[in-house]
Parts: structure tokens; sequence; C-alpha cells
């Protein structure tokens, strides 16, 4: 790739401990890449040389317009432990914003989830950190853009002899220990990037199906109806227009966030789903 014809990445949390890796791998692997930042002053002795620094915050949806103008893919990289407000604004609202600003666009998503987010309760879904990045993981399934969902384990845990990539399908190790897998963030940040040039998703979900195309126009009616009153997770059910609109169909139904954490246990976790 020519830097007149690289692909452009936009990476979410690209000051953070992976993002600014994924901010190399990516620039490494010949992309042109936009870093979006907070502060871009502070970033700029943070976020690797090369990268554009675009300023914004996925907490205020207005300031992510520029951030994502031309962008071929998103690598998401962000997230929080702080409060479960935090939490929910974060790693679930800030991709809900950020893939409506993409509607209508074909952009490649990645987006870093984490090992045992389909965890009810214990450490893993503490102040509901599994249940938020499970609906965000839902965003970017219906959304009918070709995605790679990364679930990586325990950062930097694994020995010096350890460093051989595993790769699972699903979610099933919920111990709460490096026991359910490690990885350095080296590693994270070259899976991110690797999955830019990755085939695309399972049968039904990729860019030549109907079904894609379908859910791209149910995703766009939705946040049209929806935007005006958005939802959050204290609005009760059924209380918006656009919940009620909905309630029949299931992709709608996945991304409002009309329900509260722990409401939508009737939305299962995809037999199949492409994660790593």
């Amino acid at each position: 790739m020519t830097s007149s014809t690289a692909p452009t990445v936009l990476v979410v949390g690209s000051t953070g401990s992976i993002g600014r890796l994924t901010v190399a791998a990516a620039l490494a692997h010949g992309y042109r890449v936009r870093a979006l930042v907070r502060d871009a002053e502070r970033a700029s002795h943070i976020v690797p040389v090369g990268a554009e620094l675009v300023t914004g915050d996925v907490t205020r949806p207005e300031s992510l317009r520029a951030a994502v103008d031309g962008a071929d893919a998103v690598i998401f990289t962000h997230g929080v432990e702080t409060t479960e407000q935090a939490i929910e604004q974060v790693s679930y609202a800030g991709v809900r914003d950020l893939l409506w600003l993409l509607a209508g666009r074909d952009v490649r998503i990645v987006l870093m989830s984490a090992v045992g987010v389909t965890a009810r309760s214990g450490l893993y879904n503490t102040l509901q950190l599994a249940e938020w990045k499970r609906r965000a993981e839902r965003l970017v399934r219906f959304s009918g853009q070709p995605y790679t969902i990364v679930r990586p384990g325990w950062f930097d845990e694994n020995g010096p002899d350890e460093h051989r990539l595993v790769l699972r399908q699903g979610d099933r190790h919920h111990a709460g220990d490096p026991g359910d897998g490690a990885v350095s963030r080296e590693q994270i940040a070259q899976v991110l990037v690797a999955a830019l040039s990755s085939p695309g998703p399972p049968a039904g979900r990729s860019s030549s199906s109907p079904n894609r195309a379908l859910r791209r126009r149910i995703w766009s009616r939705c946040w049209q109806r929806c935007l005006p009153t958005r939802p959050t997770a204290s609005t009760p059910p059924g209380t918006c227009e656009t919940c009620r609109w909905m309630r029949s169909r299931s992709a709608c139904a996945t991304i409002c966030a009309s329900s509260a954490p722990g409401r939508d246990h009737r939305l299962r976790e995809p037999s199949s789903p492409r994660s790593t």
C-alpha cells in the first residue's frame, strides 16, 4: 500500500496501553492511522509518530464527526472500569454513537471486548462491566458493518514461554483468573490490526448477504426514530415510541438501550460468534 491508497483506520482509545500499540502496529502494516484523543497536546507524547491526532470524546457524540469522516475502518480499544455509569457511557454508548455516525457507509469494525463477557455474575461482571461490553458487541453484530470481535484474555499474565496464540470461539471460561486465558498487549494489538484484512463475518453477515443490507436498513430506521429521545439504561421498557415500534424486530430490540442490564436475557449469545 502507498500512503495515498492506504485505508484510513480510526483507533479509539489510542492513548491506552493497547491503543498505542495498535496504532504502532497499524502504521507498521502501512495503514493511514487516525487516533482519537481527548487532549492532543498530551497525546502527542504518547501516540506513536505518524498517526493523525483527531480531538474527540466518545461521551460527546457531537465531537466525533471529524474523526469518522473518511474512515475506512475503526478499531475500538477503549474502556473504563471506574463506575457503572462510566462503563455504560464509554464502553457501550461510545460504540453506539460511533456506529450511528457510520450508518450508510461500509466501514470495517474491530471491537476489543473481553474474556468473560457473557458472565452474568462474578468478577467479570463487576459494576456490570461484562453486561455493557456484551451489549456493545450486539450493536456491532447488528450494525450491518463487516466486523470482528476480539475477546482477549488477561493482559500480560503469560510467561516468557507462553506466547503462542490460542484462538477460541465462544466464551466459556469464567473462573475469573488468568487460567481463563492470558495474552500480551503486543499480541492483542497485532490481532486487532490483522482483523482488518481477515475474511468477513460468517454466512448471513457477509458483505454480499441480503441479510446485511436488511440489518443496515433496520439500523438506519431505528436511529432516525430513536435519536431525538434516545433511551438509556434507566428508561423502562416500552416507554418510547421507538421501543414500541421495534418490539417485534429482533435486530432493533438488540440495538435499543431501552431495557436495563439483566433484562435482555432473551437475546441469547450466538451459537458461533465471530470472536477470538
